[in-house]
């Protein structure tokens, strides 16, 4: 079957189901309640060095710790402290993770090992990605209302999955921050769009067969992969507890994917320019809005 069939059978599903989900209300997540050991208002998980270093030097009195119990794939953490803006009492706690290992499954076991460990308030999921829009949106920050599972069938086709949607408090937060321009990291690009999660996010011939579908829901969409895990994890944990944990993405983009051929196509150093600007424009934003616009104090 040619490529474009395969794309035409897939389209319909997988545009619906993003569009219905768009136009659905989204539902917001009530805070979690502080239990067992070390429990943290925040959790921020990042899967690149360099955004984990950009934020460990702006937390205060930062020391190495990681999950206790149940052995997890391979991370780094380190505990901070944030203090609010505006004279507002308190600190934030903060659990800041680096994984090394990027497939869904690691993503839903350090997810999950995070989630037992510091009981959270909320989980942020940070860092870079690539999307796929009909605009230059590179630099641009997303904060995505939902997060769509897209997989692969075995003819190399495109299906969808479930969505999950995440938390409409942050949402809220992220883009009042994006107009805020008191804030010194207000960015001049801030969307809320959509993220495909696949574990073929890394193939590059499937994201090209993905990039005519993504177009036509009208949103930058991430092409995520760690997502999925996480994702996952979250939603297991607020299907069996009684304090729900709120989720959310913030993703720089750093690669554009589109209908049209850039032209022409950017070079080494001017993609590693754009990725360390979008790592920077994420860390900086990630901190202004726990410090002016977290949807509630620290505990």
């Amino acid at each position: 079957m040619s490529s474009a069939r395969r794309i035409g059978r897939a389209r319909g599903g997988l545009v619906l189901a993003l569009a219905s989900v768009l136009l659905g209300p989204i539902a917001a997540a009530r805070p979690a309640a502080a239990r067992g050991e070390d429990p943290v208002d925040i959790v921020i998980l990042t899967y690149e060095p360099a955004t984990y270093d950009a934020l460990r030097g702006r937390l205060g009195s930062s020391e190495s710790e990681g999950p206790r119990g149940t052995p997890s794939p391979p991370a780094r953490w380190a505990r901070g402290q944030l203090e609010p803006s505006r004279g507002r009492p308190g600190r934030y706690s903060l659990a800041l993770g680096l994984a090394e290992e990027s497939d869904a499954g690691s993503a839903e076991a350090v997810t999950r090992a995070a989630l037992e460990t510091w009981r959270p308030r909320y989980f942020l999921l940070l860092g870079t990605a690539p999307a796929v829009s009909d605009e230059d949106v590179r630099g641009t920050l997303v904060v995505p209302r939902l997060i769509c599972e897209v997989e692969r069938g075995a003819a190399g086709d495109a299906r969808r999955g479930g969505c999950h949607r995440t938390d409409r408090s942050l949402l809220n937060a992220a883009l009042a921050l994006g107009i805020d321009r008191d804030a010194a990291a207000a960015p001049e690009d801030l969307e809320d769009g959509v993220a495909a999660a696949s574990e073929a996010a890394g193939d590059s011939a499937f994201v090209r067969a993905l990039v005519p579908l993504l177009l036509q829901t009208g949103r930058s969409v991430l092409i995520e992969r760690e997502a999925l895990g996480t994702a996952r994890a979250i939603g297991a944990w607020r299907a069996s507890r009684s304090d729900p944990v709120g989720f959310s993405i913030l993703r720089g983009v750093s690669v554009l994917h589109s209908g049209e051929p850039v032209a022409p196509p950017p070079g080494p150093e001017e993609l590693e320019r754009t990725r360390r600007q979008a790592t920077e424009a994420a860390s900086r934003f990630a901190i202004d809005l726990i410090r002016r616009r977290w949807p509630v104090p620290p505990r």
